[in-house]
């Protein structure tokens, strides 16, 4: 206001000295000609003893009823008549039953005034064509839905109403309404005119200092050069901008032990976060029965026809009513409860994060940090994260879940499309993700249980042994056939190789030894791979779904494991052949002008499932001519016609769909027909 700094105040300072506490004997002498007011002053405080914050109440208004009828039943007769517009062949049970639930607890928590005005509001901007949309938790709600206030039908999504509404956690409801800015101006004035503006204001907004415009705001009162200043403000702000301004102002070589300095920067420290000035909220709407005035000061606001409530909060039942489109500084930073998707395209260390609104426009994209994947996913209202089904994913499935996400992994290959071409990288790919999942037709991945994980740990741990195994294996029979040692193939022959090579005089000692350390090592897998064989055999045993499919002829303990514990969810596949087709054990298709063509096994899908059925397809293919079945007839006949290796995959195909009716129908393989499983 004076346009000075500290320095030049002089005696414009003095009348600021008198603002501090005193001490009684210094405010009697103050006051002596009006001893009244000290003993008024007690009183006062006498008569508040005992007030607590938590004791006022929040009073609905109620002015949004029909002639006769309480809060309740207006609310209960617009619900039965809104659903009845939307079902016209009559409410099913379900649906009838979750809205008897709602009213129920509404009815309990004193709540339906507050939805009236919501749909009062809402039947105002539907009536003169302003467009608008209910979102956050409120979508949880069939209420809200059949009333029109949300499009999103709780019914069909599963949604829980008590993530809206909770008697237990005592809080009140909050509706989000999104409406068109250009004609947001409309909804305000007609809510100033329907409650009037001794009970209707805006809630104010705090902007509190940053460290930015607090150095800015410290340096012009301390006289610091503007250079000095813009440097400081400048390196505060982005990468490193964690550092305290001491740390800084030495990085941009200044001396931090400079007396004014020092001072300005331990001013600026201390004044960040204090309120800097208040601003009109972009449309939070606080509502009261009796007259606001009673509670606050409400004043005119710089915007001419709206008047604001001059407190730095919202109130937590307004009405918020903030525009469709991005708006003011309320499109820099969305708000979290419009998120209704997000992309995550995870990383050991980063991860991008692409967010969509309730139309499917970006709304934030940001990269995360691993340390603060979790906080930000705790502050985000509930909403679909989807993810591509690679590493990891399922753990942070099974994470973010908990935190009441709705988490959908999707396959990569059904997001690689959506990548723009020369445009690879983690932004792009979250996009992208984000654009595959709003695709009607996407088949997503279901979440794998701990057991689940663990039981497919043993299996890659296992498939990794065996690998090294065949490896060192082929690697001593490569030695060994320099030497012109050679014995027939299997692994079971390297005990007869190394015989072998032990009685070989001419072998010399060097060699020998290199082979005796690598047969060393294959006992030593050996004995692992038992060991991990005889747990996945214990899983194939304890586990229902595993037993059904050990039953299936060339199916045993290790196929029937992997499989239980890959397929979370068989219903997520329509058919037999759909399953088939996951596993890549279907021709490749190259047909066109009604002419088909097929090619090879298009091999997607799991490789280490394809890989067993087709070897116990092959072990059944040995044992064909004893194999007394339909299916062993099958065999037979198609040995006949086709080469054995193509009947190994033809009949891997068919085992693949015994596995999915077994699975769909929970029931165990027999020849003749099928058996209803034992409990």
């Amino acid at each position: 206001r004076l346009r000075t700094t500290v320095e030049g105040l002089g005696s414009a300072a003095e009348p600021n000295a008198e603002r501090c506490l005193k001490p009684p004997a210094e405010m009697a002498r103050l006051f002596s000609r009006h001893p009244e007011a000290l003993a008024n002053t007690l009183r006062v405080l006498e008569a508040a003893s005992g007030f607590s914050l938590d004791q006022l109440r929040y009073e609905y208004p109620e002015e949004a009823l029909e002639p006769g009828r309480t809060p309740q039943q207006t609310l209960e007769a617009r619900v039965v008549a809104a659903a009845e517009e939307r079902r016209p062949d009559g409410v099913p049970a379900d649906i009838q039953a979750r809205l008897d639930h709602e009213l129920a607890l509404v009815v309990r928590l004193g709540y339906a005034p507050y939805f009236l005005t919501v749909h009062e509001i809402v039947a105002f901007a539907r009536a003169r064509g302003i467009l608008c949309q209910g979102r956050g938790s409120a979508a949880n709600s069939s209420i809200c839905y059949v009333l029109g206030i949300t499009a999103v039908d709780p019914e069909k999504h599963d949604l829980l109403f008590e993530r809206f509404v909770s008697a237990n956690r005592g809080e009140p409801p909050d509706i989000d309404i999104d409406f068109e800015h250009e004609r947001r101006e409309e909804v305000i004035q007609h809510i100033y005119d329907r409650y009037g503006r001794e009970r209707a204001a805006i809630a104010a907004t705090v902007i509190r200092f940053r460290t930015r415009s607090a150095v800015r705001e410290v340096g012009k009162a301390m006289g610091l050069s503007e250079d000095v200043t813009a440097k400081l403000a400048k390196a505060s702000w982005g990468p490193g901008g964690e550092r305290s301004l001491a740390e800084i102002a030495g990085s941009e070589g200044l001396d931090p032990a400079d007396r004014r300095l020092s001072m300005a920067l331990q001013l600026a420290e201390e004044l960040q976060g204090f309120p800097r000035h208040l601003a009109t909220h972009v449309g939070g709407f606080v509502i009261t029965r009796g007259p606001l005035v009673e509670l606050a000061v409400v004043a005119n606001a710089a915007m001419e026809g709206r008047t604001v409530l001059e407190m730095g909060w919202t109130a937590p039942n307004g009405i918020d009513v903030p525009g469709c489109g991005p708006s003011g500084s309320a499109a820099k930073e969305p708000s979290g409860v419009s998120i209704t998707m997000i992309g995550l395209d995870t990383a050991k260390a980063v991860f991008q994060v692409h967010a969509l609104n309730l139309v499917g426009k970006a709304v934030s994209t940001h990269k995360l940090r691993r340390d603060q994947l979790v906080p930000f996913f705790e502050k985000l209202e509930a909403c679909t994260v989807v993810m591509e089904a690679c590493g990891a994913a399922h753990h942070w499935g099974r994470l973010l879940t908990g935190l009441g996400h709705d988490v959908r992994l999707i396959p990569s290959e059904a997001v690689r499309p959506f990548v723009k071409r020369g445009r690879k990288n983690d932004a792009a790919d979250a996009a992208a993700i984000c654009e595959a999942a709003s695709r009607p037709n996407i088949k997503f991945v279901p979440v794998k249980s701990l057991e689940q994980q663990g039981t497919l740990a043993l299996h890659s741990a296992r498939s990794i042994l065996v690998k090294q195994q065949t490896m060192l294996a082929n690697a001593m029979r490569g030695l060994a056939t320099e030497f012109g040692l050679v014995v027939p193939l299997g692994i079971h022959r390297i005990g007869q190789l190394m015989a072998r090579i032990e009685e070989e005089e001419a072998l010399p000692e060097t060699g020998r030894q290199a082979m005796r350390g690598l047969h060393e090592r294959l006992v030593a897998l050996q004995e692992s791979i038992d060991a991990v064989e005889k747990l996945v055999v214990a899983h194939a045993r304890s586990d229902g779904a595993a037993r059904r499919l050990a039953t299936v002829p060339g199916i045993g303990p290790i196929t029937a494991s992997l499989i239980a514990a890959t397929i979370a969810d068989i219903g997520v596949f329509e058919s037999s052949r759909k399953f088939a087709a996951w596993l890549g054990l279907v021709p490749r298709q190259h047909s066109t002008g009604g002419k088909t063509r097929l090619g090879r096994i298009t091999k997607a899908g799991n490789r280490e499932i394809r890989r067993l059925l087709v070897l116990g397809a092959t072990s059944m293919i040995r044992r064909a001519q004893s194999w007394n079945s339909a299916v062993g007839a099958w065999t037979r006949s198609a040995l006949e016609r086709r080469p054995a290796r193509l009947v190994s995959v033809a009949l891997a195909n068919k085992m693949a769909r015994m596995v999915w009716a077994l699975l769909t129908h929970d029931e165990v393989y027999h020849p003749q027909g099928r058996a209803a499983a034992a409990a």
